[in-house]
């Protein structure tokens, strides 16, 4: 069961320890973010919203993926990369700390991939419109990430319908075209390889 406490505090914790962005975002709006746009993904790929588990369990994920931040604080992304597997250690018994089950369960699911792509979205959405982008280092981090899973799922799931999701995120810009170009040439790029 959740600890009610620590789930408050998500809308206390910072996201973006390490970069300067122009306004700071909190664990909770980050969380219901992408509970939108994995809602969006689902209903794209035609996963059925109210009487699936596999819908539910996207809806759980999304709002609570980072949940253990509030213990941790937001890590960040070059660090979870240098030592992986002790991260995912910390990671687990944050999560036990504040009520969350092992997220083991969801591994290589589907459920994992539309939260994977709908965090990455996000931040690639968020970072787009706070700055990130003025920052190279920083885009072009969240750019080759967003573009990591985007072909990770795509190819794990070539059977569903991802030109829509590509539609999906495109219409959350629709009047900027360096949006477009970003969203259009990490689609193209990775469903020609």
């Amino acid at each position: 069961m959740i600890n009610i406490e620590y789930g408050l505090r998500a809308a206390e914790v910072k996201r973006w320890t390490i970069v300067k962005l122009t306004r700071e975002q909190s664990v909770a709006e980050h969380h219901y973010n992408v509970w939108i746009i994995a809602r969006g993904i689902s209903e794209v790929l035609g996963i059925e919203l109210h009487n699936s588990r596999d819908a539910q369990a996207i809806e759980h994920l999304a709002l609570t993926h980072d949940l253990q931040e509030t213990v941790t604080g937001d890590v960040p992304s070059p660090f979870k990369d240098l030592a992986p597997a002790s991260f995912r250690a910390l990671e687990e018994t944050a999560r036990n700390s504040v009520g969350l089950p092992s997220d083991a369960g969801n591994r290589g699911t589907i459920v994992e991939a539309v939260v994977k792509l709908a965090d990455i979205a996000e931040t690639l959405f968020f970072a787009y419109q706070n700055g990130g982008r003025d920052r190279p280092a920083v885009w072009v981090y969240v750019v080759d990430r967003f573009r990591s899973i985007l072909k990770a799922v795509t190819k794990q799931y070539a059977h569903l319908p991802w030109e829509r999701v590509n539609n999906l995120f495109l219409a959350c810009s629709p009047a900027d075209p360096a949006w477009a170009r970003t969203l259009e040439g990490a689609y193209t790029m990775e469903n020609a390889t």
